[in-house]
Formats: structure tokens, C-alpha cells, sequence
């Protein structure tokens, strides 16, 4: 990526980011970020900073020529966030359950938690997945590639620790 373009906008939603891969331009959706919405001490440039980092790890991240999970894409920016203490209070807390009926690839900070989990055994899986996609299309074995199982046994271990 060459080029960045942040833009305040007015529609519907948080935030976006689109254009070709040396032009990004990430989108904040003005309404979304109001003092009346973040009204706590703090809140308001804990969630900026949170957005911003989330879209620009989109603006940087591959994609596996557009074959990438997109709960994996998600979860990735969201990991970002929680790697650089941007996590917002809204989330659910780390050590809380998944919702019930979520799968690893639910996205955001669903994935983003256990991307996390993942971690604490396989250092670096995250990472490592979003580097092979530069080079490669999306394929659940990666997981079992860099950590000897399948992300579906991967799963049923996070749910049940």
C-alpha cells in the first residue's frame, strides 16, 4: 500500500475500507462516533483508535486473491485491536463463553479471541496465516498445517477450555 485516505463520512454503519491495493481509503461513518454514543470518560478515542486500527490491518492484511475466510479477515483486524489494548467495553470479556451457536469463523472479536487462544500454544499462527495469503487461496488446512490440527478440533478444544 502506497497510499492511505482517511475520510469522515456520513452513512450508515462504523467504517470501511476500499480501493485497489497501493490506494487505500478507510471510511468513518461520522454519526457512529459522537460523544453522545461514547459517553464515557475516554470512550470516544478508545473506540476511534480501535476502528482505525481494525480497518487499517483490512488496508494491509492479505487476502488469498479475494478466497480468504471472511470471518478469518475480520477476526484478524479485531485480534489487531486487542493485541494493541483497543478492545472496546461493549465486547464480551475474553474468559466469557462464545455466544452459543458461534463457530470460529463468526468474525470480529469472536475469531479475534480465539485467534488469541490459538496463540498461547502456537505463537505466531495469525501472522503466519496472513503471510501464506499473499501467496496462496484460503484453505481451513492452514490451521493444521501450522499447528498439526484442524481447525474444527481446534475449536471444539477452545469451547471446552
Amino acid at each position: 500500500v502506497a497510499h492511505i485516505c482517511v475520510r469522515i463520512a456520513a452513512f450508515d454503519g462504523v467504517a470501511d475500507t476500499c480501493g485497489p491495493p497501493a490506494r487505500k481509503t478507510l471510511r468513518l461513518a461520522a454519526p457512529y462516533f459522537t460523544r453522545a454514543r461514547h459517553a464515557a470518560a475516554g470512550a470516544l478515542e478508545l473506540e476511534l483508535r480501535g476502528v482505525v486500527l481494525h480497518e487499517l490491518v483490512h488496508a494491509l492484511q492479505y487476502d488469498g486473491s479475494a478466497t480468504a475466510n471472511p470471518g478469518f479477515v475480520e477476526g484478524l483486524a479485531d485480534y489487531v485491536r486487542i493485541l494493541c489494548r483497543a478492545a472496546p467495553p461493549h465486547w464480551r470479556r475474553e474468559d466469557d463463553p462464545p455466544p452459543s451457536g458461534s463457530r470460529w469463523d463468526s468474525g470480529y472479536e469472536h475469531t479475534a479471541f480465539f485467534l488469541r487462544w490459538i496463540e498461547r500454544a502456537n505463537p505466531h499462527v495469525a501472522k503466519s496465516i496472513n503471510l501464506l495469503l499473499r501467496d496462496v487461496e484460503w484453505d481451513d488446512a492452514l490451521f493444521a498445517a501450522l499447528t498439526g490440527k484442524p481447525v474444527d478440533q481446534l475449536w471444539a478444544e477452545y469451547l471446552a477450555s
